[in-house]
């Protein structure tokens, strides 16, 4: 939340178009997800629950293996889904289903949620040895056989036009009929890799650190020093300005084929996430950036025929979306799920976020404690859009020569990470002794000419002679730390 919204809940001038969808919508202000993982907070809010740990393991496992309300609209509406959680059919225009369930393509639009939805079934439904021999499910949330894992091998963060196309589809095979379209994107989640463009600035597993993939961090994947938070961030808005160019395009796509005044459009995350020194990023250092970064999301919904902005200041949870979407609808929700209230009502005790770890939920609820902002302005905007992770040193140093006092690193390795972006992803070894591991940022230069910092990791980390830094592409890089 607080990296679109700012602290009057308007959205920052960085996200364009979804400042224009804000003034056709409510905006509510005080929204939070109903767990800090996105295999348990995606399919809650389709099903309409606020209170994972209430639910208990073994009914969250069930509704981890469904889509929730998607059935109880297949009858009646064109089903359009593009999401990474489950191996949909949805990979292809093919995913748009048509028509009632008499269709002749009813029961295979259903059956491309089976493959994944069988094998969480059978991991979490059978008793072992039988649970053995299908996938471990710990960490994936698609494509489960791949052996992949976060979202899988092939997950694509670019995928709104994979959106567009069925809706294109739908719109083709059945003009008449309305359409659900659920368009769940991963652009924002971590790892955060691409530039202001949406090009890749480094392969979205990070190949120094094991088993982490984010840039500036360690094995734990927490930042050591103030200089390594902010990279991140810049590269956490960047994902999110990429976003906001995806839901442009999704939303010119509404408006060219005449849907978008009558369409209910709801805007939200399954979680956010905290830069921390200490803590998962999922959970946060602090009780105070757990319901700041992680907890609180974005929600923003625009009522069919909705022209005028609304704000609503009371809590809510995204697990209130299913019940708005079916009253929108005229649906009635499945009679397996009992669904939370709409976002038009105050739940009983009160939004409630779960931490998911080891199986074990624990639930957190909203107190209404303050949420300082955490965002500076040069992390959403850099100073010079030319040099724009240049973090730690004087810009006025930026495009000139290398001043005196600074001399050159001797280096045990230098890694620059391919990707499609302009800028390089850098990653230095330094040769322990080369300098003063007290100061933690030094400078970058190609051709002699300063072209950025390198952030050097905290002499407490566990590689405290590693350095990062993003920097314009080049034929070769030059490393300096002060002379003392």
């Amino acid at each position: 939340y607080p990296l679109v919204f700012d602290g009057s809940g308007e959205i920052r001038p960085e996200f364009p178009n979804l400042k224009a969808l804000q003034a056709d919508s409510t905006t509510y202000t005080h929204a939070y997800s109903a767990a800090n993982y996105t295999d348990y907070a995606v399919p809650s809010m389709l099903a309409g629950i606020s209170d994972v740990a209430e639910q208990g393991p073994d009914r969250m496992q069930e509704v981890r293996a469904n889509i929730g309300i998607v059935p109880s609209l297949a009858s009646e509406y064109s089903v359009v889904m593009e999401s990474p959680l489950y191996r949909f059919e949805c990979d292809t225009s093919d995913c748009a289903s048509v028509g009632a369930p008499a269709d002749g393509n009813f029961a295979s639009r259903m059956l491309g949620f089976a493959a994944d939805t069988v094998a969480i079934a059978g991991r979490t439904a059978l008793a072992r040895p039988f649970s053995d021999a299908f996938p471990s499910l710990d960490g994936k949330w698609r494509d489960f056989w791949s052996g992949g894992d976060e979202f899988g091998d092939n997950a694509e963060g670019n995928s709104v036009g994979k959106a567009i196309a069925g809706l294109r589809l739908a719109e083709a095979t059945a003009p008449t009929a309305p359409i659900f379209a659920f368009w769940h994107t991963i652009r924002t989640h971590a790892p955060w890799n691409v530039d202001r463009e949406g090009k890749e600035i480094y392969p979205s597993r990070l190949p120094i650190v094991d088993d982490a993939h984010m840039v500036g961090s360690n094995k734990a994947g927490t930042y050591s020093t103030p200089e390594l938070q902010s990279i991140e961030r810049r590269l956490y808005a960047n994902s999110a300005i990429d976003f906001d160019r995806q839901l442009g395009q999704l939303v010119a796509e509404l408006k060219a084929i005449g849907r978008y005044d009558n369409t209910i459009i709801v805007v939200t995350a399954d979680h956010g996430a905290g830069i921390t020194v200490e803590a998962d990023r999922r959970i946060g250092d602090t009780l105070e950036q757990r319901w700041t970064e992680v907890a609180h999301v974005p929600l923003m919904v625009k009522d069919p025929n909705q022209t005028e902005p609304a704000t609503v200041v009371a809590p809510r949870s995204t697990g209130q979306i299913a019940r708005t979407v079916l009253n929108a609808a005229g649906a009635t929700a499945p009679a397996n799920l009992a669904v939370s209230p709409d976002l038009s009502k105050d739940l009983p005790k009160g939004p409630v976020f779960a931490t998911v770890g080891g199986g074990i939920m624990t639930p957190w609820v909203y107190q209404g404690a303050p949420e300082p902002d955490p965002w500076r302005q040069q992390d959403l905007t850099p100073v010079n859009s030319d040099y724009p992770f240049a973090i730690g040193i004087d810009d006025s140093l930026l495009g000139t020569s290398v001043p005196g006092g600074w001399v050159p690193v001797e280096t045990d390795s230098i890694d620059a990470i391919p990707g499609e972006s302009t800028q390089q992803l850098v990653v230095i070894t330094r040769v322990p002794g080369t300098c003063d591991p007290a100061i933690t940022t030094g400078l970058v230069s190609s051709g002699g000419v300063v072209t950025g910092s390198v952030l050097w990791q905290s002499a407490n980390s566990n590689a405290p002679d590693r350095g990062w830094a993003i920097v314009p592409k080049a034929e070769s890089y030059q490393f300096w730390c002060t002379s003392g």
